[in-house]
């Protein structure tokens, strides 16, 4: 299992992946300036930033610019031929990264798998 700690502590480590990891704050910025321009309509929702839960969570304080946002992803795996899935595989995703970015391959790391026949009930 890869712990989320140390591979967001490396993301703030380099000037290179420092200037990378502003895309939450910057991207978040400019959505709520456009909805204080435009009486609260978003007219081009294209990414996780513009979702009510993220702009509420920003706008009372829960998110702060200097918190990293990532998401977790998990699906399960078959193993062998004509089985049920048999595991499951689970990764983070940082989504203080650009799109072009967060989705690369080097920067989701493979966290852990779950082993298991059937669905996971509770990720916590």
């Amino acid at each position: 299992m890869l712990h989320l700690g140390p591979h967001v502590q490396a993301l703030w480590c380099t000037p290179e992946s420092v200037a990378n990891m502003g895309h939450h704050q910057t991207h978040t910025e400019e959505i709520l300036q456009q909805l204080d321009d435009n009486d609260g309509i978003i007219h081009l929702y294209n990414d996780i930033y513009h979702g009510s839960e993220s702009l509420n969570a920003c706008i009372h304080g829960n998110i702060t610019p200097k918190d990293t946002i990532v998401m977790i992803s998990i699906d399960g795996a078959q193993i062998y031929q004509d089985k049920h899935s048999d595991c499951w595989i689970y990764i983070w995703i940082v989504l203080d990264l650009a799109s072009d970015l967060c989705y690369n391959k080097k920067h989701i790391p493979p966290v852990g798998f779950i082993p298991s026949l059937n669905n996971p009930t509770n990720m916590e």
